[in-house]
């Protein structure tokens, strides 16, 4: 096949296309990658940061929660709280749900999960994760995370239901201390509705009293009566105010009251009927010491469960947060890998692209070199070959054994040379032949003068020479037949 001048120029601006074809692919492949990666991470991976902070803000808000229920003793802001307390649950369930098995799959489906999966508690109660997703998210799509997101995300998980069944617990207790407290107040009121019943009717005994010595030691036993009676009360009242458990006043109480006892021997029996109803509503079993009793018991369990509550929540708000091992820490570090991976790729693509351009570059200005050395060097020979040839040397011939154009153009120009060549030497030939002639003919004249001169001047001597067949050489025959019969005619 012969590689023509044609063919070298075509092959020429084929290397160029394909390297820029080559670059071209080279960038859309950088393109799509980084565009691959920034659509994953705007669909991917920036949902599931917000899935992870939200998640985390629903935390913190049933944290606080309940804390503000742990403060508050009003039974229908209590019951609000507990309301709100499950929506921060659910919330929470919600988002991780989100970040685990995704709300809709690579195809544009609901999970299974958001399908099945129901709350326990809050305004969507008994109803799908869809539901409450459909209502509150606004049509937003979240995908599954990176596995390493989903483990983190169940972990979390795992603790809030710990901390859940912790809060659960503490809130009621919460409730029972307050119950337990209203029944010490309850108690309370017994006891001093007791106390003033018993009171008014030991200061009416000694009123009734007259001025008698054996008089005198009833009021003087009434009066110790009531001594011990108001400190019996007060060591009750101490008691209700106390904020830990102490036997210690219950024996004090016991003690005060068998004083009372004492003294109470000789007076009325109404006295000793009514002290008891006094101390069956303090140390009975449902007086105020058992009562409050109860409700410290509560109190004190309240109290121990603080820490462990609050080192749960804090152990779910930081599987959330950004900290090691966190949720949102793990997000964002599958995000700066995404990041990574599109820098990485713009950055091999436009190395690549450069490499590619320069490689490019000196093959194309090689191809061109070689391409204008393939056209011009035998443009420059027969430019040559036809600078000799204008100044009249045919013997220059255009050395060129290529098949293409350029050496059809230099084949054709060597048969030119060679015809003006024999053109060239036919003429000579010609010239040279004519001039010959013309020599002849010129002697053969001089002949005929010399001879018609000597006859002029009576010399019929002189011979004509006929060598030819020319004109000449006939009228050379003539003059000689004529002079011959002049000769013969003078002879006579």
């Amino acid at each position: 096949m012969r590689f023509t001048v044609g063919k070298r120029l075509f092959t020429g601006f084929s290397v160029v296309l394909l390297i820029l074809g080559v670059v071209a692919f080279i960038g859309y492949r950088t393109a799509t990658t980084i565009s691959a990666d920034g659509r994953a991470i705007l669909a991917e991976k920036v949902p599931l940061a917000d899935m992870a902070m939200e998640g985390r803000i629903a935390v913190i808000s049933g944290i606080e929660i309940l804390g503000e229920y742990l403060l508050c003793d009003d039974l229908e802001e209590l019951a609000r709280m507990n309301v709100a307390f499950e929506e921060s649950v659910a919330d929470f369930d919600l988002y991780v749900a989100a970040v685990t098995d995704g709300s809709h799959d690579a195809d544009g489906n609901w999970t299974e999960t958001f399908t099945t999966q129901t709350f326990e508690g809050g305004d969507f109660k008994g109803q799908t994760l869809k539901a409450m997703w459909e209502a509150e998210m606004e049509g937003d799509i979240v995908y599954a995370g990176s596995q390493a997101a989903a483990d983190t995300a169940r972990k979390a998980d795992e603790l809030h239901e710990a901390y859940t069944t912790l809060a659960a617990q503490q809130m009621e207790d919460h409730l029972a201390f307050l119950a337990a407290r209203d029944e010490t107040d309850s108690s309370m009121e017994v006891f001093d509705a007791k106390y003033e019943e018993l009171d008014k009717i030991l200061v009416d005994y000694e009123a009734s009293l007259g001025e008698g010595s054996d008089q005198w030691e009833l009021k003087d036993a009434d009066m110790e009566a009531r001594v011990s009676l108001g400190k019996a009360k007060s060591v009750g009242d101490e008691y209700v105010g106390n904020r830990v458990q102490d036997k210690e006043f219950e024996a004090r109480f016991a003690a005060y009251a068998e004083e009372f006892l004492t003294y109470a021997e000789d007076l009325p029996d109404q006295v000793k009927e009514k002290f008891s109803e006094f101390r069956e509503a303090g140390d009975g079993p449902g007086g105020i010491f058992a009562a409050r009793d109860q409700a410290l018991a509560w109190e004190l369990a309240t109290m121990q469960r603080l820490k462990p509550l609050d080192v749960a929540g804090t152990a779910v708000a930081d599987a959330l947060g950004e900290g090691a091992g966190g949720l949102e820490r793990v997000v964002k570090e599958d995000m700066e890998a995404t990041m990574s991976r599109a820098e990485e790729a713009a950055s091999a693509g436009i190395r690549n692209i450069i490499l590619f351009l320069i490689g490019g570059l000196l093959l194309g200005i090689g191809a061109a070199w070689y391409t204008a050395r393939s056209i011009t060097n035998p443009i420059r020979m027969v430019g040559d070959v036809l600078k000799v040839v204008a100044e009249g040397d045919y013997s220059q011939k255009a050395e060129l054994k290529s098949k293409d154009e350029l050496g059809q153009m230099a084949q054709s120009l060597n048969i030119a040379i060679d015809a003006i060549s024999k053109a060239m030497q036919d003429v000579k030939d010609a010239a040279r032949r004519e001039q010959e002639q013309a020599e002849v003919l010129r002697h053969k004249v001089d002949g005929l003068l010399e001879v018609v001169s000597a006859a002029a001047e009576g010399d019929l001597t002189k011979q004509v020479r006929v060598e030819g067949t020319e004109a000449i050489d006939e009228l050379a025959g003539g003059l000689k037949k004529m002079l011959a019969d002049l000769s013969g005619v003078i002879g006579q």
